[in-house]
């Protein structure tokens, strides 16, 4: 929530958008002090658990965002699974940052499993495809 002076409106900063080091620095960390996964299940690469708070910026295609607190479940080579309680439909793009970071990895949601306290969600990276970031400022209130 922001507080705004009578008569001004809040701004929300769009995120930079981060490439493959990025997350791939994410993994490392997690690697350091999480298990991985041996079972691959779905995913061709193993899944690392990572406890590390996250906020999701859902884009639409006029470039508009909203942003969402999440908890990340794990990471792998190939995308992130986090819980949130909004549910992201399949095919959603998506950045996904670090709590309090302005830079964040271009992903889109694959899958929602519903749970009582909301949504494990689902993602492959996907840095070919830039979700349009084209209104820098937006409106908020």
């Amino acid at each position: 929530m922001s507080i705004t002076a009578k008569g001004t409106s809040a701004i929300k900063l769009t995120p930079t958008l981060g490439d493959r080091t990025l997350a791939q620095e994410w993994l490392d960390d997690a690697e350091e002090v999480g298990p991985t996964d041996i079972y691959k299940r779905r995913m061709r690469k193993a899944r690392t658990s990572w406890c590390q708070p996250l906020e999701i910026h859902v884009y639409d295609e006029a470039g508009n965002y909203e942003s969402y607190f999440a908890g990340a479940d794990y990471i792998s080579e190939e995308g992130i699974g986090f819980k949130c309680r909004e549910q992201l439909p399949a095919y959603t793009k998506i950045v996904i940052c670090l709590e309090g970071e302005m830079v964040g990895v271009p992903s889109v949601a694959i899958d929602n499993i519903q749970t009582i306290s909301g949504y494990i969600i689902e993602t492959e990276f996907r840095f070919e495809e830039r979700p349009p970031v084209e209104n820098v400022l937006s409106k908020v209130g």
